[in-house]
């Protein structure tokens, strides 16, 4: 199983001690990860969640309008995948989905949006909870389900990709927290504490 570690990511670098380019040419530039249509970026090999512990990943983040736009995704030692973000297929909107031995229909709930938000995917045994909102105080969407199989006994790692094709988005993310809700803290993000 993985070290016990967290991850704190705010992009004055694209850091690659943590994240490795799998594809296209994502950039950082004013604190801003841009990952283009046809990238992806992924932290397998320098960076993973032990799911014994319990997991949670805070991201914000936006895109730019594609069709169909897989934001971020978890991916385990096998490739099974749990993923969030935005869809405007079918007007479908803030939405999530697991696959795999992780199997979970997709969930949706609320209106699209290409502006930035906060989302918080938090993860424990077969407990699946993501939600979204301006700030990490003001969280006021969420879809919850129970996953096929537990989190538990295998490790994660974190992708952010930019979908291709008709598919085509391009993402953006200010910072990525990951790691275990007993160890997180505001102070190193502290601009998206706002109210909190």
């Amino acid at each position: 199983m993985a070290f016990y570690q967290t991850l704190t990511d705010d992009f004055a670098t694209l850091n690659g001690a943590t994240w490795t380019t799998i594809q296209g040419s994502p950039s950082v530039s004013g604190g801003i990860l841009t990952v283009p249509s046809g990238a992806t970026i992924d932290t397998d090999g320098n960076f993973s969640l032990d799911g014994d512990k319990g997991i949670i990943v805070i991201i914000e983040g936006k895109h730019d309008g594609g069709v169909y736009d897989l934001l971020f995704r978890l991916r385990d030692e096998d490739n099974d995948e749990i993923r969030w973000g935005e869809t405007s297929y079918s007007n479908r909107g803030f939405y999530s989905y697991a696959g795999g031995k992780y199997s979970m229909s997709a969930g949706y709930t609320g209106a699209m949006t290409t502006g930035y938000k906060v989302y918080k995917l938090t993860l424990l045994g077969t407990s699946y909870l993501v939600e979204r909102g301006d700030t990490l105080a003001t969280l006021n969407e969420s879809i919850s389900g129970t996953l096929n199989s537990s989190i538990a006994g295998h490790d994660f790692f974190i992708e952010i990709l930019g979908n291709t094709g008709s598919y085509a988005t391009t993402v953006e993310a200010k910072y990525v927290y990951a790691g275990y809700d007993r160890d997180f803290t505001p102070s190193p993000i502290p601009h998206i504490l706002q109210m909190m």
